[in-house]
């Protein structure tokens, strides 16, 4: 399986709305591609392995909530749907298909 990681690929929903501001999506994708990154060096054989990776990524997507108000945006419904499909889409990139989007997304302050 490979993840399509263009515009259209990852965060469309986001991308496709003006709501977003395009440049906060592109670090939402980047902190979406560093994930993969992090996972294909650190190799995780279990889903707590995993989960310690997407944890770290969420702590950073937490961080852009200012951001997003800042230019009258918010992590809200259509952008929580957004990532956690793209959160599914690397677990089972990864071989994690059983992981657990809530679990993935645990520390999630949206």
């Amino acid at each position: 399986m490979e993840l399509n990681t263009n515009k259209r690929g990852l965060l469309h929903g986001m991308y496709s709305d003006r709501y977003f501001p395009t440049h906060l999506v592109d670090k939402l994708h980047s902190i979406i591609l560093d994930t993969c990154t992090s996972i294909e060096t650190d190799k995780p054989d279990s889903l707590d392995e995993l989960y310690s990776i997407t944890y770290t990524a969420t702590g950073l997507i937490n961080n852009l909530q200012l951001e997003f108000e800042q230019h009258g945006s918010r992590i809200e419904t259509v952008a929580k749907g957004e990532i956690a499909i793209a959160f599914r889409r690397v677990a089972n990139m990864y071989g994690f298909d059983h992981a657990n989007v809530r679990e993935l997304l645990a520390h999630r302050e949206w």
